[in-house]
């Protein structure tokens, strides 16, 4: 489940989507396939799409964040290697803001 800064907020959009914005906080032990994120984390039905900012370290490490639609889990990568970040590895110290939309 993801660790959301202050509960977001909930907007209407275009009167047929929910909109969510908010700061996601990585988990303290990744598990390899992604960090569950299912849409009722946001009080939505579904998540049509959502879009993640990236999170950077102190060294300049970079990760980028995808959203698995199918398994509904948020899979970290780090961006100068194109692979997935390492099983057990600490990301409790590393947010991003993301939008998303859904029903």
């Amino acid at each position: 489940m993801p660790t959301l800064e202050s509960g977001g907020r909930n907007l209407d959009v275009l009167s047929t989507h929910r909109a969510w914005i908010d700061k996601y906080t990585g988990p303290a032990s990744y598990v390899t396939g992604g960090d569950a994120f299912v849409p009722g984390d946001l009080k939505l039905g579904t998540i049509d799409f959502i879009a993640f900012e990236l999170a950077i370290d102190a060294a300049g490490v970079i990760y980028g964040l995808v959203y698995d639609t199918a398994n509904e889990k948020v899979i970290w990568y780090v961006l100068s290697t194109g692979l997935e970040v390492a099983n057990g590895t600490d990301l409790s110290g590393f947010s991003a803001r993301f939008a998303a939309f859904g029903l």
